[in-house]
């Protein structure tokens, strides 16, 4: 029981801290080093993070929806996952060289990942569970999430 969903439990919490501490890295970046830099007012580009981090989900929902009900969902997590590999070296990247640019790129693309993510993380419970496991599982990624999202304000913060 708990291997089928220690896995996909660990995937998940791991993806949502990545977003987290990216976010909340560029976040403070920009605020007390880059927006100075700049001469621009840091709230502005907060808002612009923000937007370029959450746009994807509105964009692509129904697109990333549609792919985990027509393909087969364990190559699109290894795909997914890998390019969130690549993803975070790009951000790595762009804090070390201090480069917005790369850095709301690596955000945005950030993004389209967990825009993805999202309807396979839950697609793939039935496939490995039972169905009276299903609504503590849910409610377990949920927690993670949220848990996820908390640490990484902290860490990225």
């Amino acid at each position: 029981k708990d291997r089928r969903f220690l896995p996909i439990f660990i995937v998940q919490f791991c993806g949502c801290l990545n977003d987290s501490i990216l976010k909340n890295a560029l976040i403070i970046l920009i605020t007390f080093k880059i927006a100075q830099s700049l001469n621009i007012a840091p709230y502005l580009l907060v808002m612009l993070a923000n937007v370029l981090f959450i746009a994807p989900f509105v964009l692509f929902a129904s697109l990333a929806g549609q792919i985990a009900d027509c393909y087969e969902r364990t190559i699109i997590v290894k795909i997914i996952k890998s390019t969130e590999i690549g993803i975070i070296l790009l951000s790595a990247y762009g804090f070390y060289n201090v480069n917005l640019v790369i850095l709301f790129v690596a955000l945005t693309l950030m993004g389209i990942h967990s825009t993805f993510f999202g309807p396979i993380k839950y697609s793939v419970l039935p496939d490995q569970l039972k169905k009276q496991e299903l609504l503590g599982a849910n409610g377990y990624i949920e927690a993670g999430t949220f848990m996820s999202i908390m640490l990484g304000t902290i860490i990225g913060g």
